[in-house]
């Protein structure tokens, strides 16, 4: 009898489980913007996600766990959409408007689930939030700051 080596390979197995982890995330964002916190379960989310509910046990041990990888999840996907969507350089009433643009449309697009997170009281939650406010301080202020002197107020009182 001939066997044929199984074909494995650390980066397909990498690959599908960084699609599982992006599914189970993406069905947790979903129920949490139908239900909110206190009615999620992980029953729910591995319905949604078409997973065992082990799995998600594994990707995350508690629910504590779980809501707080979502959150990182949501802000990661602003740090990483924003510098794509506004120009470094040009004139700043623009990027500021295109800045301004992207994050309301980020926030109807998740503002359930976001909404839902910003109640919940989860000191790793609080944490990200407080970076996410700060990340995103910085970024107003450097579009800010290049307007210069066409400013009619202080940066620190334009940002507030």
């Amino acid at each position: 009898m001939c066997r044929v080596p199984r074909k494995y390979s650390m980066d397909t197995r990498s690959e599908a489980a960084a699609l599982r982890r992006r599914r189970l995330i993406d069905a947790t964002v979903e129920v949490l913007g139908e239900v909110g916190v206190d009615r999620l379960t992980m029953d729910m989310v591995a319905e949604r996600a078409d997973a065992a509910t082990r799995t998600i046990y594994n990707h995350c041990p508690t629910r504590q766990d779980r809501l707080s990888a979502v959150q990182a999840e949501l802000l990661q996907v602003f740090r990483d959409t924003l510098p794509l969507e506004i120009p470094e350089t040009g004139e700043p009433a623009e990027r500021l408007r295109q800045f301004v643009s992207v994050l309301f449309t980020m926030y109807e697009q998740q503002s359930a689930a976001l909404t839902t997170l910003l109640e919940f009281d989860e000191p790793d939650i609080r944490t990200q939030v407080r970076d996410m406010r700060a990340w995103r301080r910085d970024r107003l202020e450097q579009i800010l700051r290049s307007a210069g002197c066409t400013l009619r107020l202080p940066v620190g009182q334009a940002v507030a």
